[in-house]
């Protein structure tokens, strides 16, 4: 098969997966209309309507379909035939672009940026913190990471870290751990982080924490004495002896060495943070794929 016609496969396939001309065109990086043309030149070839098109939408034709399910695959093997062969961490080039919550762009992202940099020295990440959604696929990033709240950590493929969630407060704050530990909380108060935080973990009026030892579940009922939009300030309330907050791990983690903060409880979980990783193409650029693999690598070799 000539290479023009591999070509308008492959971007007849990515048209149908942006479900948009100019969609396509962004991940291709070229203009709409080259995108345009090779659709036309391909249903001219095949000699067959494939999409229907208005203003506003698009449909795949019967033969639009049954040709993309070949066309696709045939693809998704030309990519996973290059990667085989991909080019050394040195050889490795480009930018990419990442979005994350403000909270792990803070706390649990420069580590893995230091690590990156030193094993793809001629990569350039382009971060974003923004706490909003982000319609990914007419984006100009390269992958969203996104944080869900749990009571367990999650093991699925797309996971690739589970960060535990502390309860913390000021060491200045009256501390009985022979108290049980709903009395605990509810003589220190709660600082509750209503932003994206009412989860398993927290939700309205209550608080689930795990016992270490047994595995028991206790649900403590809670009346939060601050509510604030952001778990920053809700760890920095802490710090100043406002009450206990409910934070993740690694962003408390200089606070309570330096003993700033302390924990309320080293025998109760308190739920935890999965990272999730969504890329925006199924066919990633070299750069966007060595930073997916990294995400995962250093983060197993931790956890194991």
């Amino acid at each position: 098969m000539a290479v023009k016609e591999l070509r308008l496969l492959a971007y007849f396939v990515e048209i149908v997966r942006a479900d948009s001309m100019r969609a396509a065109a962004q991940r291709l990086s070229v203009s709409p209309p080259v995108v345009s043309t090779a659709l036309s030149d391909l249903e001219q070839l095949v000699g067959s309507t494939l999409i229907t098109r208005s203003t506003r939408s698009m449909a795949l034709t019967d033969t639009g379909r049954e040709l993309f399910k070949f066309a696709a695959e045939m693809v998704d093997a030309s990519a996973n035939a290059l990667r085989r062969f991909q080019s050394s961490p040195d050889e490795i080039d480009g930018t990419v672009a990442v979005t994350l919550p403000v909270e792990l762009a803070t706390s649990w992202l420069p580590p893995i940026l230091r690590g990156f940099q030193t094993a793809y020295p001629n990569v350039l990440p382009q971060i974003h913190a923004d706490d909003g959604q982000v319609n990914l696929t007419a984006s100009p990033y390269d992958i969203a990471l996104r944080a869900e709240y749990c009571d367990r950590p999650r093991h699925t493929t797309d996971v690739c870290a589970n960060l535990p969630l502390k309860l913390v407060c000021a060491p200045s704050l009256p501390s009985d751990p022979g108290q049980p530990l709903n009395r605990q909380i509810q003589t220190l108060g709660l600082i509750a982080a209503t932003a994206g935080r009412e989860t398993a973990s927290q939700s309205a009026g209550q608080i689930r924490a795990t016992n270490r030892g047994t595995g028991a579940v206790e649900v403590i009922e809670i009346s939060s004495r601050f509510e604030v939009s952001n778990s920053h300030v809700a760890k920095e309330m802490a710090r100043d002896g406002f009450g206990a907050a409910l934070v993740i791990g690694c962003d408390a983690e200089r606070d309570l060495q330096a003993g700033l903060l302390r924990s309320v409880s080293d025998k109760h979980d308190f739920g935890y943070v999965s990272v999730r990783i969504m890329m925006r193409d199924r066919l990633p650029s070299p750069a966007a794929i060595a930073f997916r693999d990294f995400l995962f690598s250093p983060l197993e070799a931790k956890e194991n």
